[in-house]
């Protein structure tokens, strides 16, 4: 599970060396994330702004295989989360 408070298309601190590097590692370890990981769950207080970032969600999806989940708050991103994992533990032992 990947929580954060920013949207993945938001522009952060790392400067253009940095954004590089970390993409080139994520596309290289592409078959690994998506079978590690279960969600990107985006914090964000904003109706509108996760409104918006839906289409992005789907792009996204398709292009890294797992789930873009946007929630309102911690609590809710908690209890996605908890969800997630207990799902994927009962498959496991299913």
């Amino acid at each position: 599970m990947i929580l954060t408070d920013s949207a993945p298309n938001e522009e952060h601190e790392h400067n253009q060396e940095e954004k590089k590097r970390t993409s080139l590692w994520m596309k290289k370890h592409k078959v690994e994330l998506r079978s590690l990981v279960l969600a990107m769950i985006v914090i964000e207080p904003s109706a509108i702004k996760r409104l918006a970032s839906k289409p992005f969600g789907v792009a996204f999806a398709k292009f890294w295989g797992y789930p873009l989940k946007l929630v309102s708050s911690h609590e809710e991103a908690s209890q996605i989360a908890e969800e997630m994992i207990s799902a994927r533990k009962r498959s496991a032992a299913a």
